[in-house]
């Protein structure tokens, strides 16, 4: 039989259910996550399916492959790795979307309420008023991308009554969430909303079609009291761009969890800008955070284990041409 190797944390959470589907069909073996090449290379030989996070340049002779189920939402080192288009592999989409858009509203209240400024005069003992604030209500804000996560985040904004507008490629969105936007714009509409939005929100997976979109010309078009958050990708927005407008305050604030390029250098000056707030990409993380995102991958991975092995559509399965 073939083997499945299954890198997943917490597989003896679910040892009965991988038993029970996998028996007669696959053998499988649970490895570390941590796991050196030559080790990972070893187990190649006979292995048909794999459950994680694989590096994509080890798997470029790995003959009795078929099938890669990996925990992240982007995919963008694999299908940087031709030699793997002809695998199936399906992602985790749609498996973060409530943490990621929580992590949203975290730094959307901060910001508009000064947190950070509050948070910096409490580490040096000042009783202080750091003056006027924002409010959600009423404002107007613009999704940038309306899958999962972009939903995701309309549904919890809908609780300020604010103004939301969606914008993907088309500009429409026949999905039943649709109703969580006021309004769904094109890309091509995107230059005429932003001097409108009082809050753009960054949802967009990295793929060649996104990256850029907020260029320096485009981010100049912002207003100048408007937050921006970007959870999705960091190659979206023009980093050092986004950092001048911060340092001359040409906007409220901004609240980055993706940066480009990542891990952000030391001496960018993105470090030193008092109205962002940044985490190291850490808003969606899959293992070792939340239970909740944990149980919600594996129950994930084990419903398309067992429609692979009925033959059935597998969820998330990733179109090489799109790259996504």
């Amino acid at each position: 039989m073939k083997k499945i190797l299954i890198q997943y944390p917490g597989a003896g959470h679910y040892q009965e259910q991988l038993e029970e589907i996998c028996k007669d069909r696959w053998i499988p073996q649970i490895i570390p996550e941590v796991i050196s090449k030559d080790d990972f290379l070893s187990l190649l030989p006979g292995t048909e399916i794999i459950i994680g996070d694989p590096e994509p340049t080890w798997l470029k002779d790995a003959p009795d492959l078929r099938w890669i189920q990996i925990s992240w939402a982007g995919i963008g080192p694999y299908v940087q790795e031709k030699s793997l288009h002809h695998l199936r592999l399906t992602n985790s989409t749609g498996v973060y979307g409530g943490t990621i858009s929580e992590h949203v509203l975290g730094m959307l209240l901060s910001l508009a309420r000064r947190i950070p400024a509050y948070e910096r005069n409490r580490s040096k003992h000042c009783w202080e008023d750091t003056g006027s604030e924002w409010e959600l209500e009423g404002k107007t804000a613009l999704i940038l991308g309306t899958g999962d996560l972009g939903n995701s985040v309309a549904k919890r904004l809908r609780a300020f009554d604010m103004e939301i507008i969606g914008m993907n490629r088309s500009g429409n969105h026949s999905d039943k969430k649709a109703g969580r936007f006021d309004r769904m714009i094109s890309i091509h509409e995107l230059e005429s909303y932003l001097p409108i939005a009082d809050v753009i929100i960054g949802c967009l997976p990295g793929t060649p079609d996104t990256a850029g979109i907020l260029d320096s010309s485009r981010l100049q078009m912002m207003k100048s009291d408007s937050i921006f958050i970007n959870v999705g990708r960091g190659t979206l927005a023009d980093t050092d761009c986004l950092a001048a407008m911060l340092q001359e305050g040409r906007m409220w604030g901004a609240g980055l969890d993706v940066t480009e390029p990542e891990p952000l250098p030391q001496d960018h000056p993105l470090w030193d800008c008092s109205n962002l707030i940044l985490t190291p990409h850490v808003a969606g993380v899959g293992f070792g955070h939340l239970a909740s995102t944990e149980k919600r991958l594996w129950n994930l991975a084990l419903e398309n284990l067992s429609r692979y092995k009925n033959g059935q559509e597998l969820k998330n399965e990733v179109n090489w041409k799109r790259g996504y």
